[in-house]
């Protein structure tokens, strides 16, 4: 199976995560989401015997999900307010051509204590004799922190996790089984209060092929973003300004000159979700609109992305989502129109307008008792998100 569209089926579906926005600790931005995970990690560092630590471990959790309505999902935070995702089904055919329909599934196993030993991705219904498919086991330390991740892509790639006594990530080690790449080391550096300054990732060992900077304010949210080397990122600068409930108002992007390069603007509901994101590009002179209709829980129901180029605006892609909310367990049910500017090519390939996903999660309530590495632990699922979004 293509690992790119393996990837781009797991991205997909973290258009859902992106509802969270940019509210404080749970905005998902690629540029900030490891600095805000690692910085979160710092408030979450051990005191006391073992029986003190599970108490105050229960009540955050307790505290911490009260500030969310019951089944509200936020997939791409630290914590994913006690839902934890189980199933993922895409199905993805153009307008016309209904029968011509790609299937992919994914699938995320957990031992008995609510830790995911492993993801698996595959065509159609058949995870049997699903050779070559993009998965990954996970082994972890006595601790709850994963010590291992072994994945089955096209570089048969393995990383290995290493941990400060508070338990923060602070070194990755990246390699290829079959010798596709270099060996690649992630640094990553603390200050005082525990937040995460720096990333540094080496080829080798020696050369630098990627660095990130973080600044915060007094309320320790992030302030700047500098990526100044990069192999897969834009490099430059992010600046970030909230209001006073804590809330992202604007991002801005420069260039590592200080020249500005964009920004995105954000408004939220009276409970302080977002229901509008605009994001403006300087360079391309394209300007995106994303209108978000939101459930009682906060969840989107529909999402509409506007782009405006040389003055027209169109609509290009249209989410709808249902929920089935259960005690234990919610059910997604989602449907993607995408609308391509490329008409002519669309028109000889398919005579089609559309393409369109029809698309399923399945999402399970966790145990009070894994809480202690599902919640308190933030470096686990810091790695998690790490390795989806990456």
């Amino acid at each position: 199976m293509n690992i790119k569209r393996t990837i781009a089926a797991i991205l997909a579906f973290l258009a859902l995560a992106s509802f969270a926005g940019c509210k404080g600790e749970k905005k998902d931005n690629s540029t900030s989401t490891s600095a805000e995970a690692a910085g979160a990690q710092a408030s979450e560092a051990e005191n006391g015997s073992e029986a003190a630590e599970s108490a105050s471990t229960s009540q955050a959790a307790t505290a911490e999900e009260s500030k969310y309505p019951q089944y509200y999902i936020d997939m791409s935070g630290v914590n994913w307010n006690h839902w934890t995702l189980h199933k993922e089904r895409d199905l993805s055919y153009f307008e016309k051509t209904p029968k011509d329909i790609s299937i992919l599934n994914n699938d995320f196993d957990f031992d008995d204590r609510g830790n995911l030993v492993l993801t698996i991705a595959y065509e159609d219904d058949n995870r049997e004799n699903c050779n070559g498919s993009v998965g990954c086991k996970y082994t972890y330390n006595s601790d709850g922190t994963i010590k291992r991740a072994d994945f089955t892509d096209g570089y048969a790639t393995s990383e290995s996790y290493e941990y400060d006594s508070a338990k923060r990530l602070v070194k990755t080690v990246s390699v290829s089984r079959d010798k596709a790449y270099e060996p690649k080391t992630t640094y990553y550096t603390y200050n005082s209060a525990g937040l995460l300054t720096s990333e540094k990732c080496y080829s080798g060992g020696k050369k630098l092929i990627d660095s990130k900077d973080f600044k915060y304010n007094t309320d320790e949210k992030i302030t700047e973003c500098t990526i100044s080397v990069s192999k897969n990122e834009t490099q430059g600068i992010t600046t970030y300004e909230y209001d006073r409930q804590g809330n992202c108002l604007i991002e801005k992007h420069f260039d590592l000159n200080r020249k500005a390069t964009g920004n995105k603007e954000f408004k939220y509901d009276k409970n302080g979700f977002v229901i509008y994101q605009k994001e403006t590009n300087l360079k391309s002179n394209e300007i995106t609109e994303i209108y978000y209709t939101l459930d009682k829980y906060e969840n989107p129901t529909a999402v509409k992305v506007y782009l405006t180029t040389g003055g027209k605006k169109d609509l290009k892609y249209e989410h709808r989502y249902s929920y089935d909310y259960g005690k234990s367990e919610i059910k997604v049910t989602g449907k993607i129109i995408a609308y391509d500017s490329d008409q002519a090519y669309r028109d000889v390939l398919c005579k089609s307008r559309f393409r369109i996903q029809l698309q399923l999660w399945i999402l399970r309530r966790l145990k009070p008792a894994i809480y202690r590495h599902g919640k308190r632990n933030i470096s686990r699922q810091a790695v998690l998100n790490r390795r989806t979004k990456t």
